[in-house]
């Protein structure tokens, strides 16, 4: 585990690995030892067998059970304890309060906080940024600003490449900017802002974070006033002092190094004059994209791109965002990388002198269906064997995913977030370079797609659709032969439409059909989420936050109502595209790999049914096996109900559990 203290006898600050054991009874901690971070293999099993032996608090003993939280460590403990102790993979929510009161230990008094820290930065580098700040409160960037603007921040010569700035303060109460390594470290740090705390467990934002926030001077440390008042550092008001915090992706606070500084001068320099200059562009919900240089008095460059991913429209020496693969040339008919919801060619194809491309049909011979299942396939082996679990947690955003494939297998692989990147992302990164060019052309298509209510407006049975977006406010008219026979006008669907070469095709929709007035409430609440009374932006349905909301809210609705259109939801299941047998079995064999990786952790989860303990803890008494028994009855009999050919097996896991 990390603890939270730093450790500086190095270049950079670092955190450094500690081994803590403590008695589950009485709370003692009885072994732990503080190691560099590349020596914590090992270290482990050790600390351990010297808290066995002579243990810090207490009389020598030899526990029964052990709980660790993760696998690894668990097999570590198990090679040393033998198969004598009862070793358990579960929280471990005792060691948390020792942390946490460490934490507290290591705070210090607020009045010891610094703007130079012990000697670690000079008061040269300090006054660049009291200067820099001073310039972004009297900009006021916050006035024009809302959260969805972020903004891309490229410093070559301090290594900055890609980072992602957010202006806040939009709401009145702590101004300033929030700079994060990449778009998806601001995803995760808006994910676990949206969490109520009680859910949050431990906390982690995804990423780590350099903020720069104002206070009064009146909230600062003595120490700080009078390091202020000893150099003359420069403030625009009483309010205007200026605050610069470094924090890991656990919220832990880190001592700041003369790079931390620089890089927030130079940012909020550059921002205000970026934002003084171009005020008017952030009052316009389709944002004309910007990307210009701005050079200090070291001659050091910062350049700055709104919005973020429209970096590749411009002629400059930027790394692609780190967020997404390099992309093929754009289409005419796709959407613009810009964001702003146009296509192509009415947008920045004459200015940035972009060839129309030609037709994926006349590169391969696959229809865009069988091309989509194939690619389908090879990206759902690749994020198994890449990812494993970690993608597999796709699954928990839909009720019963088995019942939804027809969405949740695209959700998968074009929306769901794996390392802060979707899988499609990852593949094209990893294998682009292999793909034909009509499946590059394809998977580029679908990185511009979004997830939405679309209301159909009018029907071509057996051809076409005409849908209109309740968010956005899109309109697409939908090759759709199978659907088109059953989709009546008002209907709504939730789904995804890709457009490539001047055709709009619906790849992946919820199997479940709402009526015009249920589907326009939960319209109504997704803007409400959202903050937005009119249309929403695509950049902003394209978030994978926003994604997971409709389809909750979406499920919600349909269960709250199903007997009033159960009838209507299972034609629209059979109205999705046709699978031949090879891909159903893919998807039945994906459904029983999940159920497979669920029921092998089931059995060492504490839970309520067994009075907290695990399956594996309840079978060593009479009472617990034969509750375990029921339990493994109950979960038979719900899968007798599933298609055969994804129903799970339990034998096995009866022998395990010896029932």
């Amino acid at each position: 585990m990390t603890p939270p203290f730093f450790i500086t006898d190095r270049d950079e600050p670092y955190r450094p690995g500690l081994v803590l054991w403590v008695d589950g009874d009485n709370g003692l901690v009885v072994g732990q030892k503080v190691v560099p971070p590349e020596e914590i293999d090992g270290a482990v099993a050790s600390v351990l067998l010297a808290a066995l032996e002579k243990p810090a608090a207490g009389p020598r003993r030899r526990p029964l059970r052990v709980r660790v939280e993760d696998h690894d460590v668990a097999a570590e403990v198990r090679d040393v304890l033998g198969d004598d102790v009862t070793v358990t993979v579960a929280p471990t929510p005792e060691l948390d309060q020792v942390l946490a009161a460490m934490a507290e230990s290591f705070a210090g008094s607020a009045d010891d906080a610094s703007y130079l820290g012990d000697n670690a930065v000079t008061p040269a580098t300090v006054a660049r940024m009291f200067e820099a700040a001073k310039r972004l409160w009297t900009v006021a960037p916050w006035r024009h600003v809302h959260d969805d603007h972020v903004v891309r921040l490229d410093i070559p010569a301090l290594g900055v490449d890609g980072a992602c700035v957010s202006i806040i303060g939009a709401l009145g109460q702590s101004f300033g900017i929030l700079i994060f390594s990449s778009p998806a470290g601001f995803e995760g740090f808006c994910r676990m802002a949206d969490e109520p705390p009680t859910s949050r467990g431990k906390l982690d934002f995804g990423s780590d974070w350099l903020s720069l926030t104002f206070a009064r001077g009146a909230d600062l440390s003595g120490r700080m006033r009078r390091e202020i008042a000893e150099h003359g550092w420069p403030v625009a008001d009483a309010r205007a002092y200026p605050q610069l915090e470094r924090h890991e992706r656990d919220g832990v606070e880190r001592p700041l190094v003369e790079r931390d500084l620089r890089i927030a001068a130079a940012c909020a320099t550059s921002l205000a004059l970026f934002c003084s200059k171009h005020s008017r562009v952030f009052a316009d919900d389709h944002l004309d994209p910007l990307c210009e240089s701005y050079f200090d008095s070291d001659d050091l460059e910062v350049r700055l791109t709104l919005p973020y991913h429209a970096v590749g429209l411009f002629d400059v020496n930027a790394a692609p965002a780190p967020t997404g693969a390099a992309q093929p040339k754009v289409g005419r008919n796709d959407p613009c990388p810009c964001g702003s919801g146009k296509k192509y060619k009415k947008c920045h194809q004459r200015a940035v002198g972009a060839a129309e491309q030609p037709s994926p049909a006349r590169d391969a011979p696959q229809s865009h269906g069988d091309l989509e299942r194939t690619l389908i396939r090879e990206m759902s082996r690749f994020a198994e064997q890449r990812f494993g679990d970690l993608w597999f947690r796709f699954a928990r955003d839909f009720d019963d995913f088995s019942e939804a494939l027809m969405l949740a297998v695209p959700w998968s692989v074009y929306h769901f977030l794996v390392e802060g990147r979707t899988v499609c992302d990852w593949f094209l990164e990893e294998r682009g370079t292999q793909l034909s060019k009509a499946a590059h052309g394809w998977l580029s298509a679908q990185t511009h797609v979004w997830m939405s209510i679309w209301q159909v407006v009018e029907v071509d049975a057996g051809r076409s659709l005409m849908l209109r977006d309740l968010l956005s406010h899109e309109e697409r008219r939908v090759e759709e032969a199978s659907a088109s026979q059953i989709l009546r006008p008002g209907d709504a669907v939730l789904a995804r439409i890709v457009d490539q070469e001047g055709r709009s095709l619906l790849c992946g929709g919820h199997p479940q059909i709402l009526p015009s007035e249920l589907a326009q409430e939960v319209a109504a609440r997704a803007r409400k989420r959202v903050r937005r009374k009119r249309a929403v932006p695509i950049e902003r349905l394209r978030d994978e936050r926003v994604g997971r909301y409709l389809i909750k809210r979406w499920e919600a609705v349909a269960h709250e109502h199903e007997d009033h259109f159960a009838g209507t939801a299972q034609s629209a299941q059979s109205a999705q595209s046709p699978r031949s047998a090879a891909d159903q079995a893919e998807l039945d064999r994906a459904v029983l790999e999940y159920k497979k990786r669920h029921y092998s952790d089931w059995i060492d989860q504490p839970l309520p049914a067994l009075a907290e303990r695990t399956p594996r803890e309840a079978v060593r008494t009479a009472g617990g096996r034969k509750a375990v028994a029921a339990l493994l009855d109950d979960m038979e009999a719900h899968e007798r109900t599933t298609e055969t050919a994804t129903a799970f097996d339990f034998s096995a896991l009866r022998r395990k559990l010896g029932v």
